[in-house]
């Protein structure tokens, strides 16, 4: 048992979303016209006058926290399906992105997903770092010799 009444995936995805509401840092987020409109309007709702914070910074914690949930649960089938190694895929979105994750996805970083990437002298995942947009690739024994991942 894992200690919770939820099902697996949904504590994690509580959890995170707890912990990741109180290191969000907020910073200004210049393209939000867009991407606004692509979240939906209760989450920013709740975010607001939950913690009465402006709709700009409930999109960007939103934003941020579905990347985390997304990267959890997606590192969590992997491991659970027996799919270990990853390399890291680097977003290219951005305006400041990191140099450590732009060189690894330049590099195409092999990791095990059980592990985390080795990447600035510590363990981490993509998408793990507030506003970043990284992803990993699945990669598959066998298939890998011939270019294949997923």
């Amino acid at each position: 048992m894992h200690g919770c009444a939820l099902p697996r995936k949904k504590c994690a995805q509580n959890q995170k979303l707890r912990t990741n509401l109180r290191i969000t840092p907020s910073r200004p987020f210049h393209d939000h016209n867009r991407s606004l409109r692509h979240l939906p309007a209760d989450l920013l709702q709740t975010l607001q006058q939950r913690f009465g914070i402006t709709r700009r910074r409930a999109a960007n914690i939103a934003r941020d926290q579905n990347a985390k949930v997304t990267s959890a649960i997606n590192k969590q089938r992997q491991i659970e399906t027996g799919l270990f190694e990853a390399e890291w895929v680097h977003s290219a979105g951005g305006k400041h992105p990191r140099a450590s994750h732009v060189e690894a996805g330049r590099k195409k970083l092999r990791f095990d997903v059980r592990e985390g990437a080795l990447i600035d002298g510590e363990r981490i995942w993509p998408g793990q770092k507030p506003n970043c947009r990284c992803s990993s690739r699945v990669i598959l024994r066998g298939l890998s010799a011939f270019g294949v991942s997923l």
